[in-house]
């Protein structure tokens, strides 16, 4: 008998009697959804907006990272320069243009004429370029290139250098790093701000 009357009951809430019963108390009783057509509309949109926005995120993040990377290389520069200038010996950046890294190195000894040896200190550890950044060229101020092998850009005690100029490439961005010969100062920035030409090394020397 009372499963009968609950049968009933609930035939009577699915009749129009019931369904404006419902309305009239802010309810209904059939659940709401979305339609296909609107599903697919508001994946459309979505779609949409990411296609438009996500490649802005990603060239915004990669420029700055192609930032970072060329002023934590000038700020190692400063360092080794300063270092040069307070041991009173020559200290030199070995650039590895293949493997994509840079580190310190001093010269190795008499016995040694022209070789360079890795400066063992916490503080000067070897560094790598982010994988998104390389060395696209490597400039010396005798108009010398290259893109391939090792480069040592030379610092000595007077506070001069041997100087050089590295283009940074990045995703869709470059960076030019430019190591003046006569002062030693570094200067890097876009392609405009930081002089690339072998003409230029010692504008504001």
């Amino acid at each position: 008998m009372c499963s009968c009357s609950n049968t009933i009951q609930r035939a009577a809430d699915f009749s129009p009697r019931g369904a404006a019963r419902a309305e009239a108390r802010g309810s209904s009783v059939y659940p709401l959804a979305f339609t296909l057509l609107e599903l697919i509309i508001v994946m459309t949109i979505i779609i949409i907006l990411a296609t438009l926005i996500v490649p802005r995120m990603g060239g915004s993040l990669g420029r700055r990272e192609l930032h970072e990377a060329a002023g934590k290389f000038a700020h190692t520069v400063r360092t080794v320069r300063e270092l040069a200038i307070a041991k009173g010996q020559p200290y030199a950046l070995e650039i590895d243009l293949d493997r994509g890294g840079y580190c310190v190195t001093t010269p190795a000894g008499s016995d040694q004429p022209g070789r360079w040896q890795h400066v063992q200190a916490s503080w000067l550890k070897a560094q790598r370029w982010p994988k998104s950044v390389t060395v696209a060229s490597y400039r010396t101020p005798d108009g010398t290139t290259a893109a391939v092998g090792t480069q040592y850009l030379k610092f000595f005690p007077d506070g001069t250098s041997s100087g050089a100029a590295l283009r940074l490439a990045g995703q869709n961005a470059a960076c030019n790093v430019v190591v003046h010969p006569h002062s030693g100062r570094v200067d890097y920035g876009d392609l405009e701000t930081a002089t690339f030409g072998v003409d230029q090394y010692d504008l504001g020397d």
